[in-house]
């Protein structure tokens, strides 16, 4: 049994492990000298002893000085906005930041660019342990919408941007062909078109669609410009 009090000197008993109010008791009862400093631990309980001076077995005379380091626990950190970042940045700054990081969730989004942060758990500002872990939420980029390319053979300028607008598709450059016969109404009508009909095309992510037109080089394209055939 370890006899603080003991002239001749006692052997220091390992109290790495143990709370720091029993072994303040225990070291305490006669006249020892107790310095107890806490640091963070992401290893050691909360008030639990790390390590201490003198070392286990060593011999110490009643009065000595005995200094405990007890730990105050994981050093809590503020978490950081991880949003709008790359995925790659935002997991290079968790890791850089001492937090782990959870399986990542990927959801769609409009307004959030593909492969970018766009929500975190836990939020920005709240206080975590360090190598707490943070789930990051990253973006797909825009749902797609799949539709079926409709064939504009034969219609308007105007029904073409008509039946694309319907469609979710935006009408790109109307060029003409001077080669091509008009038609008895002398009418400009669509004679071929940049994306094949019946092609399945993501509305989300795709180019405007061309079209080429007979008929009369001058019949308003959109916007109102003009069409030059020999251009």
């Amino acid at each position: 049994l370890f006899n603080p009090g003991a002239t001749s000197g006692e052997p220091m008993p390992n109290l790495v492990g143990s709370d720091v109010t029993q072994a303040k008791s225990l070291l305490g009862s006669e006249g020892y000298q107790i310095d107890v400093i806490e640091e963070f631990s992401d290893e050691v309980s909360q008030s639990l002893i790390i390590r201490q001076d003198p070392l286990a077995g060593a011999q110490i005379k009643s009065g000595g000085q005995v200094t405990l380091y007890v730990s105050k626990g994981a050093e809590q950190k503020g978490i950081p906005d991880f949003t709008q970042k790359s995925a790659r940045d935002a997991e290079a700054l968790a890791r850089e930041l001492g937090f782990k990081l959870g399986d990542e969730a990927y959801e769609y989004s409009e307004d959030v660019p593909k492969d970018f942060v766009m929500d975190q758990r836990p939020s920005h500002g709240e206080q975590r342990d360090a190598g707490s872990i943070i789930k990051l939420i990253i973006s797909k980029g825009p749902e797609p919408n799949f539709v079926q390319m409709p064939n504009l053979s034969g219609l308007s300028i105007d029904e073409a941007r008509s039946v694309l607008s319907s469609n979710g598709i935006t009408l790109g450059e109307i060029k003409s062909d001077p080669a091509a016969a008009p038609p008895a109404d002398g009418a400009a009508r669509v004679l071929d078109q940049s994306v094949l009909p019946g092609s399945k095309v993501n509305t989300k992510d795709m180019s405007p669609v061309d079209i080429t037109i007979s008929g009369s080089a001058g019949e308003p394209a959109q916007g109102g410009e003009e069409l030059f055939g020999d251009n």
